[in-house]
């Protein structure tokens, strides 16, 4: 009987305890697997905002490094033209910098052209670039092009968009062209890669939450005019509590000592 005792005291667990381990662990681990793939959707779209972010603020950026070049002094000019391409909003930027020679000519020193094209293939916009100057900009490539590189000027840059827009503010109206000699003071550039959506007159248009829009100021070091407003003859005279009032009638401030209160 001691021996039964003792080799039943030794005895294992249960069939009940094993079942019960069983579901608690089970349980423990679905509940981690539910919340890592929680955690790992998350992050996937974290990393799809922001790469949907990126990649038109790192086009825009191209873009103001050229737009950097330029000032307000004679013989630099900006002209903006917007149209639609095969229902898709896109526009051409063209920067230009001009010299007068000794014959008082006008010569090109540099011309950069930023514009989008629909492309048949994806059915989508190609964003391009154009550069042509008396100074090449890089010396080693532009030395190793060939005759037939030459013949095309547009390099693509990204395709993939469905919009690229280019506005100049003039007061409070957004211009989708200018040709005006006169520079404008920013530039708006819009780009978005959403898909777009068909309206009831058959055009596409992108939403505005859509497009990554950034406004570069044009030559930001210039003198600005700053215009002061002549206020109203009728208008109600503003008075600024922070600035020392005048002493009530009847009362001197001249011989009164500093940081005494005046009778009353």
């Amino acid at each position: 009987m001691a021996r039964y005792a003792s080799t039943r005291a030794k005895a294992g667990f249960s069939l009940v305890e094993l079942i019960s381990a069983v579901l608690i662990t089970g349980w423990i681990l679905a509940t981690v697997v539910v919340i890592y793939q929680r955690m790992h959707m998350v992050a996937t779209s974290i990393t799809n905002k922001s790469e949907k972010i990126q990649t038109p603020m790192e086009l825009i950026g191209l873009i103001a490094d050229d737009l950097a070049k330029i000032d307000s002094s004679p013989g630099n000019q900006i002209q903006i033209d917007s149209k639609r391409d095969r229902g898709l909003p896109t526009a051409r930027l063209t920067i230009r910098r001009t010299i007068t020679n000794d014959r008082a000519q006008e010569q090109a020193i540099e011309e950069i052209i930023w514009q989008a094209a629909y492309d048949i293939e994806s059915g989508r916009l190609t964003l391009y670039r154009s550069r042509s100057s008396i100074c090449p900009e890089d010396r080693l490539l532009d030395r190793g092009r060939s005759d037939v590189e030459r013949l095309y000027p547009f390099v693509p840059v990204c395709t993939g968009l469905s919009a690229f827009t280019i506005q100049a503010p003039q007061g409070p109206n957004l211009l989708d062209r200018w040709a005006s000699p006169v520079m404008p003071t920013a530039v708006i550039i819009g780009i978005s890669f959403a898909e777009p959506i068909k309206t009831a007159r058959g055009t596409l248009e992108v939403p505005d939450d859509a497009m990554i829009r950034k406004t570069i100021s044009i030559d930001p070091l210039r003198s600005i005019r700053l215009e002061i407003p002549v206020p109203e003859p009728n208008a109600p005279v503003i008075v600024d509590q922070n600035q020392p009032q005048p002493a009530p009638r009847g009362i001197s401030t001249a011989n009164r000592p500093a940081n005494v209160p005046p009778r009353r």
